[in-house]
Protein backbone atom coordinates (compact mmCIF):
# COMPACT_ATOMS: atom_id res chain seq x y z
CA UNK A 1 0.00 0.00 0.00
CA UNK A 2 3.24 2.38 0.56
CA UNK A 3 2.43 3.68 -3.36
CA UNK A 4 -1.15 4.22 -2.71
CA UNK A 5 -0.88 6.72 0.90
CA UNK A 6 0.52 10.30 1.39
CA UNK A 7 0.59 12.37 4.41
CA UNK A 8 0.25 16.23 3.31
CA UNK A 9 -1.06 18.72 6.18
CA UNK A 10 -3.22 21.44 4.22
CA UNK A 11 -4.75 23.02 7.24
CA UNK A 12 -7.68 26.15 7.09
CA UNK A 13 -9.58 27.78 9.59
CA UNK A 14 -12.55 30.04 8.91
CA UNK A 15 -15.17 31.50 11.57
CA UNK A 16 -13.47 28.97 14.33
CA UNK A 17 -13.50 26.01 12.31
CA UNK A 18 -9.77 24.30 11.33
CA UNK A 19 -9.98 21.61 9.07
CA UNK A 20 -6.91 19.88 8.67
CA UNK A 21 -6.35 17.03 5.58
CA UNK A 22 -3.92 13.99 7.28
CA UNK A 23 -3.91 11.55 5.01
CA UNK A 24 -4.87 10.88 1.46
CA UNK A 25 -5.12 6.68 -0.39
CA UNK A 26 -5.82 6.38 -3.97
CA UNK A 27 -5.99 3.52 -6.44
CA UNK A 28 -6.68 4.84 -10.05
CA UNK A 29 -10.56 4.38 -9.54
CA UNK A 30 -10.75 5.70 -5.75
CA UNK A 31 -9.71 9.04 -3.91
CA UNK A 32 -9.94 8.77 0.30
CA UNK A 33 -8.95 12.16 2.20
CA UNK A 34 -8.46 11.53 6.20
CA UNK A 35 -9.03 14.93 7.77
CA UNK A 36 -9.52 16.62 10.98
CA UNK A 37 -12.02 19.16 12.12
CA UNK A 38 -12.01 21.12 15.25
CA UNK A 39 -14.57 23.79 16.64
CA UNK A 40 -15.05 26.54 19.03
CA UNK A 41 -16.98 25.76 22.15
CA UNK A 42 -19.80 27.46 20.72
CA UNK A 43 -20.77 24.09 19.40
CA UNK A 44 -20.43 20.61 20.61
CA UNK A 45 -19.95 18.40 17.98
CA UNK A 46 -22.63 15.23 17.16
CA UNK A 47 -23.73 13.44 14.31
CA UNK A 48 -26.60 15.28 12.76
CA UNK A 49 -23.68 18.24 12.20
CA UNK A 50 -22.80 18.31 8.60
CA UNK A 51 -21.07 19.72 5.94
CA UNK A 52 -23.91 20.79 3.45
CA UNK A 53 -21.47 20.98 0.51
CA UNK A 54 -18.84 18.59 -0.40
CA UNK A 55 -16.75 19.40 -3.81
CA UNK A 56 -13.41 18.20 -5.13
CA UNK A 57 -10.82 18.32 -8.08
CA UNK A 58 -7.57 16.68 -9.40
CA UNK A 59 -5.41 19.25 -11.38
CA UNK A 60 -4.82 16.16 -13.53
CA UNK A 61 -8.34 16.07 -14.76
CA UNK A 62 -8.45 19.35 -15.75
CA UNK A 63 -11.65 20.69 -14.51
CA UNK A 64 -12.57 22.76 -11.90
CA UNK A 65 -14.42 21.89 -8.17
CA UNK A 66 -17.29 19.29 -8.71
CA UNK A 67 -20.21 18.87 -6.09
CA UNK A 68 -20.59 15.32 -5.23
CA UNK A 69 -18.49 12.41 -2.79
CA UNK A 70 -19.22 11.34 0.92
CA UNK A 71 -18.24 12.26 3.94
CA UNK A 72 -18.25 9.80 7.20
CA UNK A 73 -17.54 10.18 10.46
CA UNK A 74 -14.79 7.93 12.04
CA UNK A 75 -14.73 9.07 15.31
CA UNK A 76 -15.63 12.69 17.49
CA UNK A 77 -15.66 14.33 20.66
CA UNK A 78 -17.58 17.28 21.91
CA UNK A 79 -15.04 19.88 19.70
CA UNK A 80 -12.91 16.99 17.40
CA UNK A 81 -14.01 14.77 14.31
CA UNK A 82 -11.98 12.55 12.47
CA UNK A 83 -13.95 12.47 9.24
CA UNK A 84 -12.87 10.10 6.03
CA UNK A 85 -14.04 11.94 2.51
CA UNK A 86 -14.64 9.35 -0.28
CA UNK A 87 -14.84 10.21 -4.22
CA UNK A 88 -15.21 8.06 -7.24
CA UNK A 89 -12.69 9.68 -9.61
CA UNK A 90 -10.39 8.70 -12.11
CA UNK A 91 -6.54 9.28 -10.60
CA UNK A 92 -3.44 9.15 -12.74
CA UNK A 93 -0.34 7.56 -12.03
CA UNK A 94 2.23 10.23 -10.56
CA UNK A 95 1.88 13.62 -8.83
CA UNK A 96 -1.38 14.91 -8.08
CA UNK A 97 -2.83 18.00 -6.77
CA UNK A 98 -5.95 17.67 -4.89
CA UNK A 99 -8.66 20.39 -3.99
CA UNK A 100 -11.69 19.76 -1.80
CA UNK A 101 -13.91 21.99 -0.43
CA UNK A 102 -16.38 22.05 2.53
CA UNK A 103 -19.40 24.54 2.79
CA UNK A 104 -21.71 25.66 5.45
CA UNK A 105 -21.27 23.88 8.72
CA UNK A 106 -24.67 22.84 9.49
CA UNK A 107 -27.11 21.37 11.84
CA UNK A 108 -29.54 18.90 10.26
CA UNK A 109 -32.07 19.07 13.42
CA UNK A 110 -35.27 16.53 12.59
CA UNK A 111 -38.52 17.17 13.22
CA UNK A 112 -41.14 14.56 14.54
CA UNK A 113 -44.92 14.54 15.48
CA UNK A 114 -46.26 13.71 18.82
CA UNK A 115 -46.35 10.15 17.50
CA UNK A 116 -42.51 9.95 16.98
CA UNK A 117 -42.88 9.98 13.14
CA UNK A 118 -40.26 12.14 10.99
CA UNK A 119 -41.88 14.87 9.50
CA UNK A 120 -39.75 17.21 8.64
CA UNK A 121 -35.70 19.06 8.60
CA UNK A 122 -34.35 21.76 9.96
CA UNK A 123 -30.87 23.19 8.54
CA UNK A 124 -29.57 24.87 11.28
CA UNK A 125 -26.36 27.13 10.46
CA UNK A 126 -23.25 26.91 12.90
CA UNK A 127 -20.75 28.20 10.40
CA UNK A 128 -20.96 29.34 7.34
CA UNK A 129 -18.59 29.66 4.62
CA UNK A 130 -15.98 27.83 2.49
CA UNK A 131 -13.03 25.57 3.31
CA UNK A 132 -10.98 25.47 0.61
CA UNK A 133 -7.74 22.86 1.26
CA UNK A 134 -5.36 22.01 -1.75
CA UNK A 135 -2.40 19.52 -1.45
CA UNK A 136 0.03 17.79 -3.50
CA UNK A 137 0.24 14.01 -3.36
CA UNK A 138 1.78 10.98 -5.10
CA UNK A 139 0.52 7.70 -6.55
CA UNK A 140 2.52 4.94 -7.23
CA UNK A 141 -0.11 2.00 -8.32
CA UNK A 142 2.24 -0.34 -9.43
CA UNK A 143 0.06 -3.80 -7.18
CA UNK A 144 -3.13 -3.27 -9.14
CA UNK A 145 -4.22 -5.81 -12.22
CA UNK A 146 -5.32 -4.10 -14.73
CA UNK A 147 -6.16 -6.23 -18.37
CA UNK A 148 -9.12 -5.01 -20.93
CA UNK A 149 -9.99 -8.46 -22.28
CA UNK A 150 -13.38 -7.09 -24.83
CA UNK A 151 -14.99 -10.22 -23.96
CA UNK A 152 -18.63 -10.75 -25.40
CA UNK A 153 -20.89 -11.30 -22.46
CA UNK A 154 -24.78 -12.90 -23.19
CA UNK A 155 -27.15 -10.20 -20.95
CA UNK A 156 -30.31 -11.49 -21.07
CA UNK A 157 -30.55 -12.81 -23.71
CA UNK A 158 -28.11 -10.36 -25.65
CA UNK A 159 -24.98 -10.42 -27.09
CA UNK A 160 -24.02 -7.60 -27.76
CA UNK A 161 -22.35 -6.62 -25.02
CA UNK A 162 -18.57 -6.94 -23.85
CA UNK A 163 -16.09 -6.81 -20.86
CA UNK A 164 -14.15 -3.76 -21.70
CA UNK A 165 -11.86 -3.21 -18.15
CA UNK A 166 -10.85 -4.64 -14.90
CA UNK A 167 -9.13 -3.15 -12.56
CA UNK A 168 -8.23 -4.61 -9.34
CA UNK A 169 -6.36 -2.61 -6.87
CA UNK A 170 -6.10 -3.61 -2.58
CA UNK A 171 -8.54 -1.48 -2.23
CA UNK A 172 -11.44 -1.96 -4.71
CA UNK A 173 -12.45 -3.61 -7.71
CA UNK A 174 -13.71 -1.73 -11.52
CA UNK A 175 -15.43 -3.27 -14.13
CA UNK A 176 -16.32 -1.56 -17.29
CA UNK A 177 -19.29 -3.31 -19.31
CA UNK A 178 -20.30 -1.68 -22.55
CA UNK A 179 -23.45 -3.22 -24.98
CA UNK A 180 -26.77 -1.75 -25.76
CA UNK A 181 -28.88 -4.02 -22.47
CA UNK A 182 -26.15 -2.97 -19.39
CA UNK A 183 -28.50 -0.86 -17.82
CA UNK A 184 -29.69 -4.03 -16.04
CA UNK A 185 -28.43 -4.95 -12.52
CA UNK A 186 -25.29 -6.88 -12.98
CA UNK A 187 -23.95 -8.73 -10.34
CA UNK A 188 -20.28 -10.48 -10.53
CA UNK A 189 -18.70 -12.84 -8.85
CA UNK A 190 -15.30 -12.31 -7.99
CA UNK A 191 -13.47 -15.71 -7.14
CA UNK A 192 -10.49 -15.88 -4.89
CA UNK A 193 -6.99 -18.42 -5.12
CA UNK A 194 -8.32 -19.51 -1.17
CA UNK A 195 -11.53 -20.65 -2.96
CA UNK A 196 -13.91 -17.75 -1.02
CA UNK A 197 -15.66 -15.32 -3.38
CA UNK A 198 -18.05 -12.48 -2.55
CA UNK A 199 -20.44 -11.29 -5.41
CA UNK A 200 -22.02 -7.69 -5.56
CA UNK A 201 -25.01 -5.99 -7.37
CA UNK A 202 -27.05 -2.84 -6.76
CA UNK A 203 -28.00 -3.25 -2.94
CA UNK A 204 -24.53 -4.21 -1.91
CA UNK A 205 -22.32 -2.11 0.59
CA UNK A 206 -19.65 -0.57 -0.70
CA UNK A 207 -20.48 -0.93 -4.16
CA UNK A 208 -21.76 2.11 -6.51
CA UNK A 209 -22.52 1.96 -10.11
CA UNK A 210 -22.42 4.98 -13.12
CA UNK A 211 -23.86 4.43 -16.35
CA UNK A 212 -22.35 6.80 -19.48
CA UNK A 213 -23.08 6.66 -23.24
CA UNK A 214 -19.85 5.00 -24.78
CA UNK A 215 -18.06 8.22 -27.07
CA UNK A 216 -17.35 5.40 -29.69
CA UNK A 217 -21.90 4.52 -29.94
CA UNK A 218 -24.67 6.52 -29.56
CA UNK A 219 -26.66 3.45 -28.85
CA UNK A 220 -24.34 1.33 -26.30
CA UNK A 221 -23.90 2.31 -22.74
CA UNK A 222 -21.21 1.82 -20.09
CA UNK A 223 -22.01 -0.16 -17.06
CA UNK A 224 -18.96 1.27 -14.63
CA UNK A 225 -18.99 -1.21 -11.14
CA UNK A 226 -17.10 0.03 -8.45
CA UNK A 227 -16.74 -2.24 -5.47
CA UNK A 228 -14.44 -1.24 -2.66
CA UNK A 229 -13.04 -3.93 0.04
CA UNK A 230 -13.83 -3.52 3.57
CA UNK A 231 -9.87 -4.44 4.16
CA UNK A 232 -7.06 -4.15 2.08
CA UNK A 233 -6.01 -7.41 -0.11
CA UNK A 234 -3.49 -8.30 -2.23
CA UNK A 235 -4.40 -8.01 -6.22
CA UNK A 236 -2.44 -11.18 -7.08
CA UNK A 237 -5.24 -13.09 -4.41
CA UNK A 238 -7.52 -12.64 -7.53
CA UNK A 239 -8.42 -15.85 -9.42
CA UNK A 240 -11.16 -14.55 -11.68
CA UNK A 241 -14.45 -12.43 -12.06
CA UNK A 242 -17.70 -14.24 -13.80
CA UNK A 243 -20.28 -11.65 -15.23
CA UNK A 244 -23.33 -13.69 -16.83
CA UNK A 245 -22.19 -16.17 -18.65
CA UNK A 246 -18.32 -15.71 -18.72
CA UNK A 247 -15.73 -16.39 -16.26
CA UNK A 248 -12.60 -14.22 -16.87
CA UNK A 249 -9.17 -15.05 -15.17
CA UNK A 250 -7.17 -12.46 -13.67
CA UNK A 251 -3.48 -12.42 -13.92
CA UNK A 252 -0.57 -9.59 -13.74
Amino acid sequence: MNGHVSTPEATVTNNGVTVTIKQTIADSQNIYVLYEMTVPESIELNDDIVWEGNYFSLKSEGTGLIQGGASTILRQNKHTRIGLFHKNQTVLNGSNTATLQFEDLTLHQKIYDKNGEYIDLKRIPLAKGEWNLSWDFMIDDTQSIKIEPHTPVSLHGKSKNKVTKIEISPLSIYILVEGSDVLNGLAPIVKFKDGSQLSFNYKSPGKSYTYVNVPSSTNAQGNHLYYVFDHIISPGDVESITIANVTIPVSK
